[in-house]
């Protein structure tokens, strides 16, 4: 499995259940800057309001039809506010940095869409390399240690 071929595809309501899994994942939830569990039922709201919103996208990152990841991002005044995930079983591969750059490359063709924006909360090694290795520049530490990466579209 390459990082070379990996495509996005718009997410669908039957990928609810995938993307609660991928959420619930303890590695996801310690990087993330929510990182309580969440019931499902709460993740079920939260999922049909994303998919109705025309403001958010959530994409199911796939390489050769096999579900790698996700990437969604909403739009807050020409910035698009990534947030991703890796599959367990296929992190370390370089998929981070193919994911932001098939998004970044999705995103040119969107007018709205100025720049990407990405927070990275202070030891997620591994998010910082992916948006640096994508050609995001860095910001920070802030007062917490965590970062920020910018891209114009």
């Amino acid at each position: 499995m390459t990082a070379d071929a990996i495509s996005l595809r718009p997410a669908r309501e039957e990928d609810c259940r995938l993307i609660y899994r991928w959420r619930s994942d303890p590695v996801v939830r310690a990087n993330s800057f929510h990182t309580e569990e969440i019931p499902y039922d709460v993740h079920r709201a939260w999922f049909a309001a994303l998919l109705a919103d025309p403001s958010r996208r959530q994409f199911i990152a796939e390489v050769g039809g096999v579900p790698v990841g996700q990437i969604r991002y909403a739009l807050e005044d020409g910035d698009a506010v990534i947030s991703y995930s890796i599959e367990g079983a296929f992190r370390g591969r370089g998929l981070g940095t193919a994911l932001l750059a098939a998004l970044r490359d999705a995103l040119r063709t969107e007018p709205e869409v100025l720049r990407l924006l990405g927070n990275v909360k202070k030891g997620n090694t591994a998010s910082r390399r992916a948006f640096l290795k994508a050609g995001f520049a860095e910001e920070g530490p802030d007062e917490e240690g965590n970062y920020r990466y910018t891209l114009a579209v």
